[in-house]
């Protein structure tokens, strides 16, 4: 998303979303909290949990869902939630003009090809959030941005959650 308010993104993001998913999706909040340009996932998901939404939501900033525990949870969804819409949330690296956009991609996402992990398509649709490049990846200077660009995008992917599963069930969640 370029040039709009929160607002506007917010309501772009939840129209699309509902336009993909119909009912409650379960939500793969992916990512770590030991680095910070990984914990867009594990902090929207805390901010989902927080709100005690009526879906199952793996991976917060206490339980997050990284690289080494995602071969067990695709076993737990296969066992669990066979036929369930997935929602990944992930942070991407991008290019530097990306900073801070935030991506919904029907189809899911290939989580940790950017730092050449090899995991299966993960999700019926993802929401990403571009929170670095590679040429800033390891530079410690940039990470008070890289934290603001990960706390403001994980706020308009869980409120955009929040207000599409209010679409798909009916009940008004306080924001």
């Amino acid at each position: 998303m370029t040039n709009l308010n929160w607002q506007q993104e917010l309501t772009i993001m939840t129209h699309k979303l509902n336009s993909i998913i119909s009912t409650p999706p379960i939500i793969l909040a992916m990512g770590s909290d030991k680095y910070i340009v990984d914990c867009f996932g594990p902090l929207t998901g805390y901010y989902l949990k927080l709100m005690n939404i009526p879906t199952f939501v793996y991976g917060c900033l206490d339980f997050p869902l990284n690289a080494k525990m995602l071969p067990s949870v695709y076993k737990i969804l296969k066992a669990k939630h066979d036929n369930c819409p997935i929602l990944a949330i992930d942070s991407m690296i991008g290019n530097a003009n990306d900073f801070g956009k935030i991506k919904l991609i029907k189809g899911g996402i290939y989580p940790g090809s950017g730092t050449g992990k090899n995991f299966p398509l993960t999700g019926t649709v993802a929401l990403t959030a571009i929170v670095t490049d590679n040429d800033n990846l390891q530079k410690p200077t940039r990470l008070n941005f890289i934290n603001q660009l990960a706390l403001k995008a994980s706020q308009i992917v869980y409120q955009t959650v929040v207000l599409s599963l209010s679409n798909c069930n009916g009940k008004n969640y306080n924001l």
